[in-house]
């Protein structure tokens, strides 16, 4: 089940505090224009203004960034929120997030997260921790 924006906010916060291994992966799922962005700069301010270095990647993850999470944890922020612009498929992508996880890390990611705005989208497809809806958010112009 769904829920808005800001009891998602407070869920991922809760999720993050439970999480025992370091770095702690949130992998954010969502069409464009789902508010992804949005929710991850809301995530970090709160996180780092409780002194957690937090880093935001957006765009394609890829083997190397989870290689360096491997061999080289100490230089990693305490906090890595993933941004993926696609939907959780049944059979994972070499690019999705937890894919990349359980094959390099040997580990899960501590929170998947799917966002999307039923204005224009449907529901994704796919299991997700914590699911959002956000109806507030804004399609982007194209760049097209």
């Amino acid at each position: 089940m769904a829920v808005d924006l800001g009891t998602g906010v407070d869920l991922i916060l809760e999720g993050l505090e439970a999480a025992e291994q370091a770095p702690k992966l949130v992998a954010m799922y969502g069409l464009p224009n789902a508010g992804k962005s949005y929710l991850m700069t809301r995530i970090k301010s709160r996180t780092e203004s409780c002194g957690e270095e937090t880093a935001c990647l957006e765009g394609v993850a890829n083997a190397d960034l989870f290689k360096d999470m491997r061999d080289r944890p100490v230089a990693m922020p305490r906090v890595i929120l993933l941004h993926f612009g696609d939907q959780r498929y049944l059979i994972g992508s070499y690019d999705d997030p937890a894919v990349l996880s359980q094959i390099i890390l040997k580990r899960p990611i501590d929170l998947t997260v799917g966002i999307y705005n039923p204005r224009f989208q449907r529901p994704l497809q796919g299991e997700y921790d914590i699911l959002i809806e956000n109806p507030d958010s804004k399609k982007k112009p194209s760049l097209w």
